[in-house]
């Protein structure tokens, strides 16, 4: 009976100290007017939330459509379909000068990537915030780009605070310059810190999925060296958060890449890597600080070498040249390449261009090989008969091997 009224007493205490410890840290911690404004404003967003501040998961392609207004951007290489969606993100992206087959262009947008260049950040009460929706360009209207480039800006308004962002579009490059201006609302934003990130990966171009999935993989550049994360199983899937200063991120395929390129080195970034039925997913993303507008280049397009190398920062990395060694002879192949297919357009006749003038190139050591082995038939049944002669002494044969060898002029 002891015991139990003993338990039942320290059961009681245990209940009263967790009831009354948090007026206890109110009353030695009061909360300061700044965290009492936020805390107050966080509650009503809760409370009426924004149509993009939830957590259901993202829409598909068709009810992107139906929720944000788009228009599209036709230049000299492709033509996109720019959607509010994420305050300007791409609905569709054909190239012109690429072809799955020959009526269908490349599209390197699907229901995967759809919700690209995503901007969220965690708000100083522990909430994930997605600036999925309430963007408004600053045009309506289709653009045709050809000459000079264009930039298009997007405004939302965040709790009374106006965020932008802006793309600009050039008529003969796969590149969009980002601007995104989250500085008005950097109060509410934990740690100052927001995420641009490219969830979903790029579409498989190739007929052979099994073979191009070689080479389909996500990298982040840091520290001079590339980090490509292997797929794993959704159960033991994690998205990687590396806080450690970022020179770019990209995702690649066979023939084509996405890459996002901060002007400045961001402050760290994130990958995912799920391989789940034979299928393959990347996300990756960048960090970037919300007290100054986040300035950064996305790249989606071929892997065309002379383009990739112009972005600078090591991109071009991601292209496999083989071993250090045979990088320079792997890179002068490929300037040759690109060099003849400047007066001879076509790839199938470049390559046979290539293979004549390479027999021609090592034609004399073809010649001397073929020389050499002609002359070793000429002497082999003499070099039988020394084989039998000295069958029990292998020194004196290898010796009247060499003086056959030097009498004939044959070099082994």
């Amino acid at each position: 009976v002891l015991m139990d009224r003993n338990s039942l007493l320290a059961f009681l205490l245990i209940a009263v100290i967790i009831f009354l410890m948090p007026e206890y840290y109110k009353l030695v911690y009061p909360p300061s007017d700044t965290d009492s404004l936020i805390v107050g404003r966080e509650k009503q967003i809760k409370a009426v939330p924004l149509p993009d501040e939830n957590k259901t998961p993202p829409p598909s392609y068709d009810k992107l459509e139906e929720v944000a207004r788009t228009f599209s951007v036709r230049t000299n290489l492709y033509t996109a379909e720019i959607s509010a969606i994420n305050g300007g993100s791409l609905a569709s992206f054909v190239l012109h000068n690429y072809a799955l087959n020959d009526s269908e262009r490349v599209e390197l947008i699907d229901n995967n990537n759809v919700n690209n260049l995503m901007v969220g950040f965690r708000s100083t009460d522990g909430d994930d915030i997605s600036l999925s929706g309430g963007w408004v360009a600053d045009n309506d209207y289709d653009i045709n780009i050809y000459e000079r480039e264009t930039t298009v800006t997007f405004h939302k308004v965040f709790d009374d605070k106006q965020i932008s962002r802006s793309l600009t579009f050039y008529p003969n490059k796969y590149i969009i310059d980002i601007n995104v201006d989250l500085s008005e609302i950097q109060r509410w934003v934990s740690q100052g810190v927001s995420t641009v990130s490219w969830p979903g990966g790029l579409p498989l171009t190739e007929p052979n999925k099994k073979d191009e999935l070689v080479y389909y993989q996500a990298m982040v550049f840091q520290g001079d060296e590339t980090y490509a994360p292997k797929p794993q199983k959704p159960a033991q899937a994690k998205l990687e958060r590396m806080d450690y200063p970022t020179d770019w991120i990209a995702i690649r395929t066979k023939y084509f890449i996405t890459a996002l390129v901060p002007q400045k080195q961001a402050p760290g970034s994130q990958v995912l890597a799920i391989q789940e039925n034979g299928d393959i997913r990347f996300d990756v993303g960048l960090y970037f600080d919300v007290s100054r507008p986040f300035l950064s280049t996305l790249y989606i397009g071929p892997l065309e070498y002379s383009r990739i190398k112009q972005l600078g920062k090591n991109v071009d990395r991601i292209m496999n040249f083989g071993w250090a060694f045979i990088r320079p002879i792997s890179k002068i192949v490929h300037w040759f390449l690109i060099f003849l297919y400047k007066y001879i357009p076509n790839y199938g006749f470049v390559l046979l261009v290539f293979s004549v003038l390479v027999k021609i190139l090592v034609y004399p050591l073809t010649a001397k090989s073929y020389a050499s082995t002609k002359k070793m038939q000429a002497i082999q049944p003499m070099l039988n008969d020394l084989r039998e002669k000295h069958k029990n002494d292998q020194r004196k044969f290898a010796q009247a091997q060499m003086a056959l060898f030097k009498e004939h002029g044959v070099n082994p």
